[in-house]
């Protein structure tokens, strides 16, 4: 154990030594909602440089404008002089275009979380700010320089000194306190990560397979945390049942319970990340007090869902879907892949009726403009406006999820039970990790072949087409 402890040491300490760049995070006056960015070169540089926010977060499936929180960004050349950052106006993009007289030491700007929470149009998307609290999502405040994407990198925070922070990238149950560092082994690494702070927070360990995390925060009444904490851990094992592996080394499920802004209702959107997910709300979802274990059993759906977003796309996603911020939205043709798979998986693992016959009967009520489009062209749809217009959400994800049950009932009945989705998830989750790379949807069919042996590209082909289709139009007679 000592071996290993020091190992885990010396792995820390390399990564911090190879870093290029260190990114630092200052919130020092709780009476305004402004974050305080710097951007630290290792090695001061006098090459021309560009300074990019992320416009597409995995699991959002539309353009996000973060930029426009951004205030006050210049760089500082070693000598303290500063260096003018000249906007690109056709994107979210600055730039010195020439060589610097003086290398650049750093790069600083503003980030504005009053005016994020006011102009986002959902609270899954925006960072908070609350007397003795800040929650904040990585993706909405830091970017990028370009080049430096894949380099190591060292995460620093400072605030108050008697106010914990907690980071989901290096999760503890007892925060370090005013001041906080974290090594990344990217930028993407950073992105992907939440960042929260202040005596509000309340923070708790549970044992799972791997050690589970509940950060919790509520304007309201205070969450009742062992009923998260239960669902979990057993949301853990439950996909663990189905992929035979657990791929993170800790799990943070962060419960935000906020007052909507004058005007705005509160969205009920969660988000998903590689080892944590963020579940923010309104007030209306507070339990306060413990939950009896069938209702205990009911909630479980948005945490067991969002984790297993943890296997399936996170790890093991096809087509142009990338499980990292990028600058550009993609169109994607395999959304009915990421959201319905997983759908149809918790409600199996779940033997709950109701989220079984939520998606097998929520097709027909698809609008007809949906209804005309083949699996493909919903799924570019989707691509930009999933949770813009949450019928098309819904429309994908429940095609997807009918697709997999379809599947799952016919392996059934051909091997008398031997086979299901269960082996379909757990071959495609180990392909994913054998190949590295994301399946392509000409290749996807076969691939479901090869994980049980049984043919169902027949079903696969009949869910490409339009609901309106007439092999559609016969099943419902």
């Amino acid at each position: 154990m000592k071996k290993l402890f020091l190992i885990c040491c010396l792995f820390l300490v390399a990564n911090h030594a190879f870093s290029q760049l260190t990114y630092q995070l200052s919130y020092p006056d709780s009476s305004k909602k402004l974050l305080y960015i710097k951007i630290i070169f290792k090695r001061p540089s006098a090459d021309p440089f560009r300074f990019i926010m992320p416009r597409f977060i995995p699991g959002n499936y539309e353009g996000k404008n973060y930029e426009r929180y951004i205030s006050g960004l210049d760089a500082v050349a070693t000598d303290s002089s500063v260096v003018t950052l000249r906007e690109d106006l056709n994107g979210p993009r600055w730039y010195s275009n020439r060589k610097n007289k003086k290398p650049v030491a750093f790069i600083r700007y503003i980030v504005d979380i009053d005016r994020m929470e006011k102009e986002e149009p959902t609270s899954t998307d925006a960072s908070v700010i609350r007397p003795g609290y800040a929650g904040l999502l990585n993706y909405s405040i830091f970017g990028f320089i370009q080049g430096y994407e894949t380099e190591p990198l060292t995460f620093k925070v400072s605030t108050f000194s008697d106010w914990p922070i907690f980071s989901t990238l290096l999760p503890q149950a007892v925060p370090e306190m005013g001041n906080c560092q974290v090594n990344c082994s990217s930028y993407y690494q950073l992105a992907d990560g939440q960042t929260l702070m202040g005596p509000m927070l309340r923070v708790k360990q549970y044992k799972g397979l791997v050690p589970v995390f509940i950060a919790d925060y509520s304007e309201g009444a205070p969450d009742y945390l062992d009923d998260i904490g239960w669902e979990a851990v057993t949301s853990l094992s439950i996909l663990n049942g189905y992929f035979k592996t657990v791929p993170f080394a800790n799990y943070t499920v962060v419960k935000q319970h906020v007052k909507p802004q004058p005007g705005r209702e509160e969205d009920v959107n969660a988000m998903e990340h590689l080892n944590s997910c963020t579940l923010p709300s309104d007030l209306r979802d507070i339990h306060s007090t413990p939950m009896d274990s069938a209702q205990r059993f009911t909630e479980i759906f948005g945490i067991l869902h969002h984790m297993g977003h943890a296997y399936i796309p996170l790890r093991c996603y096809g087509d142009a879907y990338k499980p990292y911020v990028m600058e550009f939205p993609a169109f994607i043709k395999t959304i009915w892949f990421n959201e319905g798979f997983i759908w149809f998986l918790c409600g199996d693992a779940m033997k709950d009726k109701n989220w079984i016959g939520f998606y097998q009967s929520d097709m027909q009520y698809e609008p007809l403009e949906l209804k005309n489009l083949g699996l493909f062209e919903l799924s570019r749809l989707a691509s930009l406006q999933y949770g813009d217009d949450f019928r098309i959400g819904v429309a994908i994800a429940s095609r997807g999820a009918n697709m997999a049950s379809e599947i799952n009932t016919y392996l059934q009945d051909k091997t008398g039970g031997q086979k299901s989705m269960k082996d379909v998830f757990k071959y495609l989750y180990q392909w994913a990790q054998t190949e590295k790379r994301p399946f392509t949807v000409e290749e996807f069919p076969s691939l479901l072949n090869q994980a049980t042996g049984v043919d169902v590209s027949a079903i696969y082909e009949k869910w490409q087409l339009p609901l309106t289709d007439a092999v559609f139009a016969g099943d419902k007679k």
